[in-house]
């Protein structure tokens, strides 16, 4: 995948000056510059425990203090610092062999530890092994155990896996499996106490008295709906990182973070999801073209993502093609793209964007078409009533509660232009957002108290995780954990996603991407409003904070704290 900026998109102020060396000099006295760090977020993470995160926002802090393994630098390499090599097939680490059988073995740096002191070994990642494929843990759906014949542990720093058939994470996760060990000596005395079925309640992830991890940070503090707080972990095996102390600040509220920078209490914000959304950093751009505001500067990545309304097929409403159809044709998109985001976005007709290398163009497109929509909800039996809301046989109106992040007005804008367009053909949406942490655990996690829709990203980075979002053994039982969060289900996605999962031949993979995103454009499981670009404000000499332009990849603008500076 290569990193890609929006044509037309110009940076108001030079990138990121990465300097001569990325890491502190060996030698000599650094000049007395700053070191800590506030960044301002408009989403706060549900929980930090590795095997239970699943949300965008939650998986972009595992990096700063986690061994995690799912990570690319800003060439888009998949990097490990935790091993003495990733395995590849390439340096025989990872073995293929008759039957699409593999072998892959995973090798241990000799000098990890955890931020207590106590040495990090396979032990650590024989428990989270344990615990990963206890079919007690409420961890949903794990496809990867039907395909591992076996791990083996026979020292402390070497790890084996056996597949048997092909797995196409069986790098991009430990043991193909899980993004970060968890701590025995921590974890499996909470566990105890409360039993495996309760194992994403335990305080690991959520107490930062009781969490610790192995990364170049460590978690320091959590005052919910406030602010989190890492400090540099002295004794990281690649050395110290530069900075002493981050910390990142959360708004219910953007227009109040935007105050912020005005008062210059902040140092930045990264990109959506979680930091900035793009309206509000044209905003601070505005206000730094008219001189109103100094000291910042604002730049733009183009993201493997958009943004979305998701459906709850809970509902059956939805259900029928006809009216996702219908739906979709109402919205004018274009108009959105131009008149919210002055063009800067572009209008979302696949499951990969036009920036993403395996976009697909030939797909099916929904332009902007009220007498289509209209003539698509006749055919699917839903009549306008008396108060110019359609109503089914049944005598249902055709009406849809949609919740996004409450203080979020770039988002409140785009429903509300959807809740006049809608109308004019006689469907209802109805606006009831909530606070992000209401969202994350009520809804989006486990679907206790769910909404017709819900906006938020579609992160589309790495078609691996295909699984994950659409599988339909990942659609849950409402009040259940799981991460196909619409519950939408289909068996020939299935079939297709299940192929792809054992594919390994790159031109295999590409075929059966180009057929999903047909398959996809035809259904129209979701709601796609525009591709995502991403944008950061950043004070003026911060240097080393590098977004991927890749919204859902952990860490892909936390991959390189530890290299993060002032330069002035």
């Amino acid at each position: 995948m290569l990193r890609t900026r929006v044509h037309g998109i110009v940076l108001i102020v030079a990138a990121l000056a990465i300097g001569a060396a990325l890491w502190p000099p060996a030698g000599g006295a650094a000049p007395a510059f700053r070191k800590d760090l506030v960044l301002g977020m408009i989403q706060e993470p549900a929980g930090l425990n590795p095997l239970t995160a699943s949300a965008a926002t939650d998986v972009q802090f595992m990096p700063i203090f986690a061994a995690y393994s799912y990570v690319r630098n800003d060439r888009l390499d998949l990097i490990n610092e935790y091993v003495e090599q990733l395995p590849t097939i390439a340096n025989g680490l990872w073995k293929t062999g008759p039957g699409g059988s593999m072998e892959v073995t995973w090798k241990l740096r000799r000098d990890l530890k955890w931020h207590d002191g106590r040495p990090l070994t396979t032990d650590d990642f024989r428990y989270t092994w344990e615990i990963f494929k206890d079919p007690k843990a409420p961890l949903g759906a794990r496809p990867v155990l039907d395909v591992i014949t076996g791990v083996t542990f026979p020292d402390p720093y070497t790890m084996t896996v056996k597949y048997s058939k092909p797995w196409v994470r069986a790098n991009l996760l430990w043991l193909g499996a899980f993004s970060a060990p968890l701590p025995r000596h921590i974890v499996q005395p909470m566990v105890q106490r409360v039993g495996i079925e309760r194992f994403a309640e335990i305080p690991y992830g959520s107490d930062p008295a009781q969490t610790i991890g192995a990364g170049p940070y460590v978690f320091k503090s959590w005052l919910r709906g406030n602010e989190m707080v890492f400090e540099a972990n002295p004794n990281y095996h690649l050395g110290r990182p530069v900075l002493d102390r981050i910390v990142f600040k959360f708004f219910t509220d953007v227009n109040v973070m935007v105050a912020n920078f005005a008062a210059g209490r902040l140092d930045g914000s990264p990109p959506n999801p979680g930091g900035i959304p793009l309206a509000q950093a044209i905003e601070v751009e505005d206000l730094l073209q008219s001189g109103r505001l100094s000291g910042y500067r604002v730049e733009y990545y183009a993201a493997p993502a958009s943004e979305a309304y998701w459906y709850n097929f809970d509902n059956p409403i939805v259900r029928d093609r006809r009216v996702r159809q219908a739906l979709l044709h109402a919205i004018d998109r274009d108009g959105i793209a131009q008149t919210i985001f002055r063009n800067k976005v572009f209008v979302g007709h696949s499951y990969f964007p036009p920036t993403h290398p395996s976009h697909n163009p030939g797909v099916r497109k929904y332009g902007y078409d009220p007498v289509r929509a209209r003539a698509l909800l006749d055919e699917a039996g839903w009549r306008p009533g008396p108060d110019g809301i359609r109503r089914n046989a049944a005598g249902e109106r055709l009406s849809q509660i949609i919740s996004a992040p409450a203080g979020d007005r770039t988002r409140e804008r785009v429903e509300q232009v959807v809740q006049s367009q809608w109308r004019e053909v006689g469907a209802d949406l109805i606006i009831d957002n909530k606070p992000v942490r209401t969202i994350l655990a009520d809804v989006w996690l486990t679907g206790k108290r769910p909404p017709d829709m819900l906006n938020f990203s579609h992160p589309v980075d790495d078609f691996s995780d295909i699984d994950t979002w659409w599988g339909s053994w990942n659609a849950p039982p409402a009040g259940q954990r799981g991460s196909n969060h619409s519950r939408y289900r289909n068996e020939e996605w299935d079939k297709l996603i299940r192929e792809y999962e054992v594919a390994l031949d790159p031109r295999q993979r590409r075929e059966l991407q180009k057929r999903f995103q047909v398959m996809w454009s035809e259904e129209v499981p979701i709601i796609l409003l525009y591709n995502f670009v991403g944008a950061s404000v950043l004070k003026e000499g911060l240097t080393g904070l590098r977004p991927l332009g890749l919204s859902y990849t952990p860490g892909y603008y936390t991959w390189n704290t530890r290299a993060w500076r002032w330069s002035r």
